[in-house]
């Protein structure tokens, strides 16, 4: 709807590249998308949305080179779809709408290859998002 509101960091992880946030109460629901629960397959198709002109979004659309790449001693999704710079952190959603991933990095030493963290660390992100703060990893 346009708005711009100021959310506050539950958790965060910079081995992943993933933070959860929490954004203010209000008396109805905001619009969501859902996390996939099983890791897509190679040769799947996805979406990667951003919005790196701010009003202006970008979709663009790829396949599942890798589901679980290990680059740097951590597990990523590795997808075909070409990320724009300022895309980060947008969805990557399989064909059924689901989010499958989230809009990283590009890889310097392979052309038109993008990175993502995949379905199980987006999951167990929420997870542990969720835990009370004395029980968090």
């Amino acid at each position: 709807d346009g708005r711009e509101l100021t959310a506050g960091v539950v958790s965060r992880d910079d081995k992943t590249d993933i933070a959860v946030l929490r954004l203010p109460a209000q008396d109805t629901a905001y619009a969501y998308l859902t996390l996939e629960t099983k890791t897509p397959e190679s040769g799947e198709r996805v979406y990667a949305i951003g919005y790196p002109l701010k009003t202006t979004k970008i979709v663009s659309d790829g396949v599942v080179s890798a589901p679980n790449a290990d680059i740097n001693g951590t597990q990523r999704l590795l997808i075909s779809a070409e990320l724009a710079s300022g895309m980060s952190g947008g969805p990557v959603l399989c064909e059924h709408g689901y989010v499958v991933g989230l809009n990283a990095a590009t890889l310097r030493t392979m052309n038109g290859v993008s990175t993502s963290p995949t379905t199980m660390q987006l999951l167990d992100a929420v997870r542990d998002a969720q835990k009370p703060a004395s029980a968090k990893k």
